[in-house]
């Protein structure tokens, strides 16, 4: 074989190599990422029936509550006005309440996601002061304390809080830049690990941009952080030696769009599940409230031509999806309410709903699970 065969022959091979180690790269780079088929959690859904709590709160759309083994701890009232109430579990009726909600003096300017309940303590993001106060659950009391403020060297808003620790919490911040932040920090507010929260498809397309409908759970064992972002998105990440490190994202759908001044606009036939989520001791719970981006878009034009605020969530029965912890479909259930928050108790099998339409807890238990 002459010299100038083997050049080329040398050539050849390189960019077929060149090929396969982009193939491979490609391949590891989206291999983390899920896409998941609406059928596969609606065509069978188990129907549950509930067990209403007997106590009625006032209305409240977002009204949401935490187990405990004192009782339920949540921003459910009786009278018109907003507090961390401690209900019975078996009744749901308020035992004791603190922390008055609101912007006047003394008051907590809050909303329901920037609460997290740890051991028998309720941890609170004031967004008006950017303080961290614990509340100590007991028998039947509250007792409130002040842990102190959080500070960024940027410009930030600080909007969700998840507790790792009595002394260490995971925090999501929004920065002026356009970015979110996963920001490990302790009670000295000594930073310990940042990571930008990105979200991309197989297309490259980034949606952690839509920041706004973004929040945080974690486990009940501390070692792994969940961020629920847009586009039915969950990313999964591990809490080790105070660092942040992405696993896995999941689209519980695959994102339908189109591309208008270089941003992703969703379709008129997008399956929109509004999820919340929350993490218990084996699985991963989504509420999930169904309606194609279409149907919302229809609904709203219909309130505001009668001159009502629309809702997020469509009114009808909500749906609870069950995935394991690397987001594999275990069971869906479809519940006899609307709800949009969920309390789980210790044992996987029962969880409590808030009923939205009528303003109390239910009690479901879901078959199936162990």
């Amino acid at each position: 074989m002459n010299t100038f065969m083997r050049h080329i022959l040398t050539q050849y091979i390189c960019a077929i190599c060149s090929i396969v180690l982009l193939v491979n790269c490609s391949e590891k780079e989206n291999s983390s990422i899920v896409y998941n088929s609406p059928s596969l959690y609606f065509q069978n859904a188990i129907k549950l029936e509930g067990e209403p709590l007997p106590t009625q709160y006032i209305a409240e759309n977002q009204f949401v509550c935490y187990y405990s083994e004192y009782g339920f701890l949540g921003n459910m009232s009786l009278e018109n006005k907003k507090q961390i109430h401690l209900a019975d579990l078996k009744t749901g009726e308020i035992k004791t309440s603190t922390c008055l909600f609101g912007r006047g003096p003394g008051e907590i300017l809050i909303k329901s996601p920037e609460m997290s309940l740890y051991k028998n303590s309720l941890f609170l993001l004031d967004q008006r002061t950017d303080r961290v106060k614990k509340v100590e659950i007991a028998q039947d009391s509250l007792k409130v304390e002040e842990l102190f403020k959080l500070e960024s060297d940027t410009p930030s808003a600080f909007l969700e809080l998840e507790t790792v620790s009595d002394s260490l919490f995971a925090i999501l911040s929004y920065s002026f830049n356009n970015e979110n932040n996963l920001i490990l920090v302790d009670n000295h507010n000594n930073i310990f690990d940042s990571e930008a929260y990105r979200l991309l498809d197989n297309k490259k397309i980034d949606y952690s941009r839509f920041r706004y409908n973004v929040d945080i759970k974690i486990s009940p064992c501390r070692k792994y952080l969940f961020v629920r972002g847009d586009y039915n998105s969950i990313s999964k990440y591990t809490i080790e030696n105070n660092n942040l490190t992405l696993q896995k994202h999941i689209f519980l759908v695959e994102p339908l769009y189109e591309i208008k001044n270089k941003l992703p606009i969703k379709k008129g036939n997008y399956m929109e599940l509004n999820p919340n989520i929350f993490i218990g001791n084996e699985y991963i719970y989504i509420v999930a409230n169904p309606e194609s981006r279409q149907d919302f878009k229809d609904r709203a034009k219909k309130s505001i031509s009668e001159g009502i605020r629309p809702n997020a969530i469509p009114e009808n029965d909500s749906y609870i999806l069950v995935l394991d912890y690397d987001f594999n479909f275990v069971k869906s259930y479809q519940c006899d309410c609307n709800t949009l928050f969920l309390a789980l108790s210790p044992t996987p099998s029962t969880v409590y709903a808030t009923d939205m339409i009528n303003n109390r807890l239910i009690k479901y238990t879901l078959n199936g699970l162990n």
